[in-house]
């Protein structure tokens, strides 16, 4: 509808459609895309996130037994 027109028209950084207080949630950042922001960059929300910590992914497994040497097979569903 128009609502969804007008969000997808609009060159800023935060609007709210169909709230009582057009106030961010926590999650957010605060700020704008033009000269409103604040700093540097987004310190908040998942750009925040993003700046001050690296991304680690971890594969692990904890068998139930112990082990009497490496394993060098392909893991199996049991």
């Amino acid at each position: 509808g128009v609502a969804r027109e007008f969000v997808r028209q609009v060159q800023v950084g935060m609007v709210g459609v169909n709230v009582p207080l057009p106030v961010p949630m926590a999650f957010n950042s605060f700020g704008g895309w033009k000269k409103s922001l604040f700093g540097d960059h987004h310190a908040y929300g998942p750009e925040g996130v993003r700046f001050y910590t690296r991304h680690k992914a971890v594969m692990q497994r904890w068998p139930n037994t112990a082990s009497s040497g490496a394993e060098f097979a392909f893991p199996q569903m049991k």
